[in-house]
């Protein structure tokens, strides 16, 4: 992710009417609201897999993936079991013949999944879990000098579309998740993710958070 894309994702959540904000490494950004105090940003996304990432990131490589009969279409070997080429059939009545629709790149979302199998609330919570536990032990590599830093999470694999209200509310009251931020130094964790075609962000805030002595 490169910081023209950080930084949208900071802007849907921190104004720039109302921060000054600082391009910035561990945290990738720091911001100022009002001239007061200084605090931190870092902004990490989610994806399935690497092989998840390179297929979002790379515009051209799931059309590639289709037309080429060779295993070098894949940028890696991961690609070659977790992207695969399916073909897609539908059909409008139980009494119908199915009939082709279209080719497409499916996911393999986890080990031991089929292509394009979903996962499951407690699987999705998981990797949410394991991304915290991976930000936090870098946290002491983070400018130390600021008020508090903020973790922004960008849901890339728009897990709640379309409209899953039952996962949604799952994640919102999610025990585990709690748990797990209970654990960290960041302040708040901010999840960014798609719900009935709009973009929502669930705010999750740290209990055990102490603020630092001025």
């Amino acid at each position: 992710m490169n910081k023209k894309e950080e930084k949208e994702i900071l802007n849907s959540l921190y104004s720039e009417q109302e921060n000054t904000i600082e391009e910035s490494e561990r945290p990738d950004f720091i911001l100022s609201k009002y001239g007061k105090r200084k605090f931190g940003v870092e902004i990490t996304e989610l994806f399935y897999n690497e092989s998840s990432a390179r297929l979002k990131k790379h515009k051209e490589y799931g059309g590639k993936i289709l037309k080429l009969n060779t295993q070098k279409k894949y940028m890696h070997k991961d690609d070659i079991t977790n992207l695969v080429p399916i073909k897609l059939y539908y059909k409008l009545k139980d009494n119908e013949e199915y009939q082709y629709f279209a080719d497409t790149v499916a996911k393999v979302s986890y080990p031991g999944k089929l292509p394009g199998e979903r996962l499951s609330c407690e699987e999705y919570e998981k990797l949410l879990i394991s991304i915290i536990r991976r930000k936090q032990e870098r946290f002491n590599d983070y400018n130390n000098s600021l008020e508090y830093i903020d973790l922004i999470i960008k849901d890339n694999e728009d897990y709640f579309e379309p409209k899953n209200q039952y996962a949604l509310n799952y994640f919102k009251n999610s025990d585990k998740v709690i748990q797990e931020i209970k654990c960290t130094d960041f302040r708040k964790i901010f999840f960014i993710t798609r719900y009935n075609n709009e973009d929502i962000c669930i705010e999750f805030t740290n209990p055990e958070y102490k603020e630092k002595e001025v």
